[in-house]
């Protein structure tokens, strides 16, 4: 039976570093594991560990059928009358995967046990805390963390981590953007002893919108490269005047600098001009690489009118 509870935490930790097809197989192996002696506890976090990689991944369908998955553990635990620590962790997990991947019909955790113990209690706290960062309730989340600050050293790593980003967060939130930078820095540090690397992929865009572009390539170093560079990049294409995206677009597609004076009645001059600032902006040393940018630069209205409507 300690089978079940050995791969789950093997997922866990392939999890934490970003390892999320390494992670996926030793959640399938925990829950077969598990499933042979209807352990609910360890089903109850295989669903969970299912639902966090899904919105790594952004897989829509696998969160879905993670939040199936716990929905039927609870339905169970009650059938059992096992209603204590087991039904209320599951509904705690559902609530955190739905806050996490912004869903509408989220079912928040709106209060906290009236004595905090860890790690008992850490990852209802995670939970209650997203629920105030979605309400915005930003001076209440750095009051709450900061009253907590003794017990939440006894918390596992990856709760004091996921509490620092989102006190980072509520700072960004207030506008004190230096206070959240040095934050995160903070808890990179921690994450980075424990290669602990989850909680900045899963807020990727939520961060980007305030770090440097030094600590967002720092954080991409270890977590989702991929997705990193392309929020920096997408941020790069934001500092972009509307003409110097039409000319960098133009560019980027093989347009030489006269069609592309032709295309937009400007002076050869004025392209030459343009393509300098463009250069400075996107940090980037010669035409080549503009292509990098072309996705972004072509559909740049489209993400934006995106970002305007979240």
């Amino acid at each position: 039976q300690g089978a079940g509870a050995d791969l789950l935490f093997r997922g866990e930790l392939a999890l934490m570093r970003c390892q999320f097809d390494e992670a996926l197989i030793f959640a399938y192996k925990a829950e077969a594991a598990a499933g042979a002696f209807s352990q609910h506890g360890i089903l109850a976090g295989v669903g969970l560990l299912k639902g966090y990689i899904s919105i790594a991944r952004k897989d829509q369908r696998m969160l879905n059928d993670a939040l199936n998955s716990l929905n039927r553990i609870l339905k169970a635990t009650e059938d059992q009358g096992l209603t204590g620590c087991i039904s209320e962790k599951v509904k705690i997990s559902i609530s955190l995967l739905l806050h996490l991947s912004g869903r509408p019909d989220s079912n928040p955790v709106s209060n906290m046990p009236a004595r905090m113990t860890f790690p008992n209690d850490g990852l209802h706290l995670i939970a209650f805390l997203h629920n105030l960062l979605d309400e915005k309730q930003y001076a209440r989340l750095i009051g709450t963390v900061e009253s907590l600050s003794e017990p939440l050293k006894q918390a596992a790593v990856l709760q004091r981590i996921d509490s620092l980003l989102l006190v980072a967060l509520s700072y960004a939130g207030l506008g004190k953007n230096e206070t959240a930078v040095r934050l995160v820095e903070e808890a990179l540090k921690m994450a980075e002893e424990d290669q602990i690397l989850f909680p900045f992929s899963v807020r990727a865009e939520l961060l980007s919108g305030f770090l440097p572009g030094s600590l967002l390539g720092r954080i991409s170093q270890g977590a989702d490269r991929e997705m990193w560079e392309g929020m920096s990049q997408q941020k790069l294409v934001k500092n972009l005047t509307d003409r110097e995206r039409e000319v960098a677009a133009l560019a980027a597609g093989g347009l030489r600098n006269r069609e592309i004076a032709e295309k937009l009645y400007l002076s050869d001059g004025t392209v030459r001009n343009h393509l300098s600032v463009i250069y400075q902006k996107l940090d980037i040393d010669r035409r080549a690489k503009l292509s990098d940018y072309e996705h972004l630069l072509l559909n740049h209205d489209k993400i934006h009118d995106i970002d305007h409507e979240l």
